[in-house]
Order: C-alpha cells, then structure tokens, then sequence
C-alpha cells in the first residue's frame, strides 16, 4: 500500500480483506536473462505487492522479497518486475465506481 493513495488518486483497497481478486486477463511471464557462470542462488520464492489502478493497469510493484544471487545479479529480479508491469486486470468495481487495489504477489518465482 506504501505510496498507493498518492500514485492511484485515492486510497486502494487491499485485496484479501473481504475483497476478491478481479481476474487476471493478461499475463506476462518473466524474460529472465541467462545466469551467468559461478553464480549461485540462495532460493526461495519472490515476494512483491503490485497496485492496480481504477482500470486495471498495474501502476507500481514493489520488490518485499527478490531471489537472492552471490554474487548479486539484479537483472533476474528486474525481470519478474517488469512482467508484472505488463499484467493486466478486469477493473475493480464497488458500490459501482471504479477503484484501485493492491496486493501481495508471492511464489511467483521460487528458486529452492
């Protein structure tokens, strides 16, 4: 929810309190870049929140738990955000207006 109300114009809803998920009608799957060699994963899932605008863009992701690398490689990381930029929504529709969410993205990627 971080910067939601400013970025969205309005304070968003948070899914899961009562309110469904609208339905995801485009997807994007990550364009991951090739590792490179001698780098080695920690594993375990990515974790982000996205918000949703009132007609189902997401506006913003951000990044709670990436995939870490040793040595570090941000692209991998970079990668699932902007897949998730390109996701697309059904607008959110209560008391009959159009209103923005947000929401936590979890195991979207899980390296263990």
């Amino acid at each position: 929810m971080r910067d939601g109300s400013k970025l969205a114009g309005m304070p968003p809803l948070q899914i899961g309190k009562g309110v469904p998920q609208p339905k995801k009608i485009r997807n994007a799957t990550p364009k991951f870049p090739d590792i490179p060699p001698g780098t080695i994963t920690r594993g375990g899932p990515w974790v982000g929140e996205v918000l949703v605008d009132r007609q189902g863009f997401v506006l913003e992701v951000w990044s709670i738990r990436e995939v870490g690398f040793n040595p570090p490689f941000p692209a991998f990381n970079r990668a699932v955000v902007d897949s998730l930029r390109q996701w697309r929504f059904e607008p959110l529709v209560l008391n009959g207006q159009h209103v923005p969410w947000c929401t936590t993205v979890s195991n979207f990627i899980n390296w263990s």
